[in-house]
């Protein structure tokens, strides 16, 4: 429903939270669970118990000691470590977790994504926004320091473009590589996800594609919000099953790419292409998603769209069209 969606997933943890209990169909929905966001020390690990279920380390300074009791942590199935002080070297305890279903990683600014080879196979959902590809800055690349609203813009619960992202242009060609090519082979073994967030990070479609394809065939909900590194081979590397793509802000991909997206994931239910170079070709492969329920699209004057190719989009039937632009949302 329209409802679930939020312009360009805009609070995912708050949304995520719920995505994660819809992604464990037949369960109930979000487990008992302890915040340890003001525990200090480790003595707090003995406090947990062995039937905790969902843990939040919190937003400033959880204490990464729990983790290293894993024994006390075997029914653990969502971890939330968003924006937390972890390192890769506080990973390595989280492979022997088999129950954990879900995990946010999201603005750990110390981790990288060599850390993904360390997570359970259990994972049904990975939220990783901001996530820093190759060697982290514990192992010597230099990192700079960005707080959440430079990787992710919001107000109000609502995605926005700014200027500076609409007009840059950073040049790459289909299948271009770059940084973190094979930094991502963490996710080869993540068989059961369902889904992932990789918004705001340097991803692209090498890195998607190299050896066969990273994204599972399981994955159902893929968001890559304001990765500016995707260009026109992101078509080839999606999974045909996909129900909920977000793409918004991803200013590399051409007409001709958002098209290839819509003829290659015939099950999509949801779609975000604010920010996106949307033309009539796009509009046209849009409008034959017979499954598609909500559209995020740019309706104003950078948009490309002709009226003809509007009309498409809001003709379709069965989809609410959210609408996003300088004066704000409206649905049509």
């Amino acid at each position: 429903s329209a409802s679930g969606w939020v312009g360009g997933e805009a609070d995912d943890h708050d949304q995520g939270e719920q995505s994660y209990g819809a992604a464990r169909e037949g369960t109930v929905g979000k487990p008992p669970g302890v915040d340890l966001s003001h525990s200090g020390d480790g003595a707090s690990s003995g406090r947990v118990g062995q039937h905790l279920q969902e843990l939040e380390l919190g937003r400033v300074g959880g204490s990464m000691a729990v983790l290293q009791h894993a024994e006390l942590l075997l029914r653990l199935r969502w971890l939330d470590l968003r924006a937390a002080a972890v390192s890769n070297k506080d990973m390595p305890p989280l492979a022997s977790l088999t129950s954990l279903q879900g995990i946010d990683l999201s603005f750990c600014r110390r981790i990288s994504s060599k850390a993904l080879i360390h997570l359970p196979p259990s994972l049904i959902t990975l939220y990783a926004k901001g996530l820093v590809l190759g060697t982290g800055p514990d192992e010597g690349l230099p990192h700079v320091e960005s707080s959440d609203e430079e990787v992710w813009r919001s107000e109000d619960g609502v995605f926005e473009m700014t200027d500076d992202d609409e007009d840059e242009d950073d040049g790459k060609t289909e299948m271009e590589g770059g940084r973190g090519a094979e930094d991502l082979c963490g996710l080869r073994q993540l068989t059961r996800l369902e889904e992932l967030d990789l918004s705001g990070t340097e991803v692209t479609v090498a890195a998607l594609a190299v050896e066969s394809g990273m994204l599972p065939p399981s994955l159902r909900k893929l968001h890559l919000n304001s990765c500016l590194g995707l260009a026109l081979g992101l078509p080839e590397v999606l999974p045909p099953t996909l129900t909920h793509l977000q793409i918004n802000g991803c200013s590399g991909l051409s007409d001709g790419a958002v098209e290839g997206v819509a003829r290659k994931c015939g099950q999509l239910r949801e779609l975000g292409v604010v920010g996106v170079q949307l033309g009539d070709a796009a509009a046209a492969a849009i409008a034959s998603l017979r499954k598609l329920q909500v559209l995020g699209v740019r309706a104003d004057g950078k948009s490309m769209l002709t009226d003809h190719g509007r009309a498409m989009l809001y003709s379709m039937p069965s989809t609410v069209v959210i609408v996003g632009g300088r004066s704000g949302w409206c649905r049509e």
